[in-house]
C-alpha cells in the first residue's frame, strides 16, 4: 500500500497491511534503527518486512539544525510536507499531535467504532494486540472513535541508587540491596524519617527513602506496565506535618524550567480544581514556547462579572509562520 499522506504522518503502528504488490518505501522516525537490529520495534519491523518484501523500511532523516533540540526537525518536516510515514510520539505530547491533525487514523487496520461510543472496544477491534493496550493509553490515542497510535515494544532498566552511610545508619547492609518488592518496602520504612530536619531544604519534608522516576516518558509507562493508573489517585496525597497537602506543579514538557514549584494546601486537591497564580501573565507570555511540539497557551481575560473571554488562541499555523512565509 502506498502511504501518501500529504502533510500528515502516521502515528506509530505495530502492524501494516499491504494492499499491493508493488514496492512501497516506508520511512520511520525513531522507531526503526537498522543499525540496532536488537531493538524490539526494529525486530518487529524486520520480521514483518521479511514476510512482506514489497514493503521496504527506511530510517527517516531530515534537515539537522545546529543546536536544535526536541522535535524541531520533525516539526519543520511537517511544515514542509516531508514528514516520515511512521513516527514515535511520546505519551505526553501525543494528544497534541492528534488535536493538530498531524496523525492519520489507524482504524482501517485496528477496527471501527461501530457502536459510536467514541472508543474502540475489544469486541470491535480486529487487531488482536488491542486487548493488551491499557485503557489509559487507549484514551490518549483515541479521539471521536478514531485511534491514532498504538504502543511500541521497548525495554528499560531501572536501578536503585542509595547512600551507603544512610543505609548503614539504618541498620541495613549496603552490600545486600533488596531483591523483592517486600524487601524494598522494608528498606523504605527503615530509611524514612518524616520529622527529620534536612539542612538547606526549602521545604522540610523529612528524610525520604528513595526518589522515583519523574520524567513522563519513563514514569507513565512504568506505572502502566505495573497495572497502575496515574489519572485517578485515591486517598490523601503528600500529607506532611505542618504543610497540609503538598503538590508539585509542572507542565507536560521535559523542559527543566517546566517545573513551577511545590506548594502546600489545607485540603487535598481534586480533578477539576482551579489554582490561580496572580500577576503572572507577563512571565507566562515571555517564557512560553513550542518545545517538543507543545502548543502556546491561550490568552484570556476574566471580567469582574466572572465571565471568561478568550482573546487569542494559537495553533499550528502560528508555529509555521514563525519559520517563514506561508507556502514557502
Amino acid at each position: 500500500m502506498t502511504m501518501s499522506l500529504g502533510k500528515k504522518a502516521l502515528a506509530l503502528a505495530a502492524t501494516f497491511v499491504c494492499m499491493a504488490c508493488t514496492a512501497t518505501d516506508v520511512t520511520f522516525l525513531m522507531c526503526y534503527r537498522p543499525d540496532h537490529p536488537e531493538d524490539p520495534a526494529t525486530k518487529q519491523i524486520l520480521s514483518f518486512t521479511a514476510q512482506r518484501p514489497e514493503i521496504r523500511p527506511f530510517q527517516w532523516g531530515g534537515l539537522t539544525l545546529p543546536g536544535a533540540g526536541g522535535r524541531a526537525t520533525f516539526m519543520l518536516a511537517l511544515a514542509g510536507g516531508t514528514a516520515p510515514d511512521v513516527y514515535k510520539a511520546w505519551f505526553h505530547i501525543l494528544r497534541h499531535d492528534v488535536e493538530e491533525g498531524f496523525c492519520y487514523p489507524l482504524n482501517e487496520w485496528l477496527g471501527e467504532d461501530t457502536d459510536g461510543d467514541g472508543r474502540l472496544s475489544d469486541a470491535e477491534a480486529k487487531w488482536p494486540g488491542w486487548k493488551d493496550v491499557p485503557q489509559l493509553w487507549r484514551d490518549v490515542a483515541t479521539k471521536d472513535g478514531k485511534v491514532y497510535a498504538v504502543p511500541t515494544p521497548g525495554f528499560a532498566y531501572y536501578g536503585i541508587v542509595y547512600r551507603k552511610d544512610l543505609v548503614k545508619a539504618a541498620g541495613l547492609d549496603p552490600e545486600a540491596p533488596p531483591r523483592t518488592w517486600s524487601e524494598f518496602a522494608g528498606w523504605c520504612e527503615r530509611l524514612t524519617f518524616r520529622d527529620k530536619t534536612i539542612a538547606g531544604a526549602k521545604l522540610q519534608r523529612g528524610q525520604r527513602a528513595f526518589g522515583i522516576e519523574n520524567r513522563p516518558w519513563g514514569f507513565l509507562p512504568w506505572v502502566g506496565a505495573a497495572g497502575g493508573d496515574v489519572v485517578r489517585v485515591k486517598g490523601e496525597r503528600g500529607k506532611v506535618k505542618g504543610e497540609g497537602f503538598t503538590y508539585c506543579f509542572g507542565g507536560p514538557t521535559c523542559l527543566a524550567g517546566d517545573v513551577i514549584g511545590t506548594y502546600g494546601f489545607d485540603r487535598p486537591l481534586k480533578e477539576g480544581d482551579t489554582v490561580v497564580f496572580e500577576d503572572m501573565a507577563i512571565y507566562s507570555m515571555v517564557k512560553n514556547n513550542t518545545f517538543n511540539g507543545m502548543p502556546l497557551p491561550d490568552i484570556a481575560v476574566r471580567r469582574r462579572s466572572g465571565k471568561m473571554e478568550l482573546l487569542r488562541r494559537f495553533d499550528y499555523a502560528d508555529f509555521k509562520m514563525r519559520l517563514g512565509k506561508t507556502g514557502h
